[in-house]
């Protein structure tokens, strides 16, 4: 049986890009298990790792994944996990797009 403050330590020990990628697949997975405690930490472990030197774009990151807080409250893990998906396709196409560039 995993344990699941495990499986958010491990992905705080990648860089910073699959990090991020690892704590999306958490959060869907979480959502799928409708585990409400899983998906608060996952956020919460997002809404951390934001860098505020880049304000505009943290400050808009921090306002979806706060927004996802708020539609945790009411266990609405289904729109929860889209916004995951969503988030989780758009930051590997990101990644994969900035290996092929650098």
């Amino acid at each position: 049986m995993t344990n699941k403050h495990n499986d958010t330590d491990k992905a705080a020990s990648m860089s910073p890009e699959r990090t991020v990628l690892r704590l999306y697949e958490l959060g869907i997975e979480a959502c799928r298990k409708r585990d409400k405690e899983q998906v608060s930490r996952v956020l919460v472990s997002l809404i951390n790792m934001l860098d505020f030197k880049y304000a505009d774009m943290a400050n808009a990151f921090f306002d979806v994944y706060n927004f996802a807080l708020e539609v945790l409250e009411s266990e609405n893990y289904e729109q929860v996990q889209s916004l995951f998906e969503g988030l989780h396709e758009a930051w590997n196409e990101a990644f994969e797009y900035s290996k092929q560039v650098n």
